[in-house]
């Protein structure tokens, strides 16, 4: 066998492996319809399950400052009502629930603007979507109490004008502490699945 059929046989066998490999790298490239649909279907799925996360951090917590905020305006609509002077502590303290509803606001935004990041044909996603959805949602009840104690703050300025409108804040802001955990715990799940 001279040189030149030798190169030639080695050309030959190399230009084979080459197509070889490419129809196989083609047919693993090639998706087939029920790959296809599987993969959409995920996408839809994924697609869906956000929109539960969102419509669950943004419609638990608001309903809870919603109802906290409008335990804590009764009590200042009350104290107003007999001297106006207080209006000022009153909002401070009156506007305190509001917060578990903002923060249930911006996941619920930030899901539904991070679906176009997210990798949806990841099965996991969805539910991890749901998950920041819930935890937001679910420690979002803190408002409850914390309307409670920012409304008793309220009570109390006619009984004693001169204590501390930071003190009843402080009280106040204690049990939002758990919205705020909540708040970071769905930052990162949305982190994780790729949504932020």
């Amino acid at each position: 066998m001279n040189k030149t059929n030798f190169v030639m046989s080695i050309v030959c066998m190399l230009l084979l492996l080459v197509m070889v490999t490419g129809t196989v790298l083609a047919q693993d490239a090639t998706e087939t319809d029920e790959e296809k649909k599987e993969r959409q279907d995920t996408e839809v799925m994924n697609k869906r399950y956000i929109a539960v996360g969102a419509f669950l951090a943004m419609a638990i917590a608001g309903i809870v400052s919603a109802f906290a905020l409008g335990h804590t305006g009764a009590s200042a609509m009350g104290v107003i009502s007999e001297k106006e002077e207080h209006f000022g502590k009153a909002f401070i303290l009156q506007v305190l629930p509001m917060t578990q509803g903002l923060y249930g606001f911006v996941i619920a935004f930030l899901l539904i603007l991070g679906m176009g990041n997210a990798d949806l044909t990841d099965g996991a996603v969805g539910w991890i979507a749901i998950a920041a959805g819930l935890v937001i949602a679910l420690t979002g009840i803190s408002a409850i109490p914390q309307g409670q104690i920012a409304s008793a703050g309220i009570q109390s300025i006619p009984r004693n004008p001169e204590l501390s409108t930071g003190k009843k804040i402080i009280l106040a802001a204690m049990p939002e502490t758990m919205a705020v955990f909540g708040f970071l715990i769905a930052i990162l799940l949305m982190q994780e699945a790729g949504i932020l």
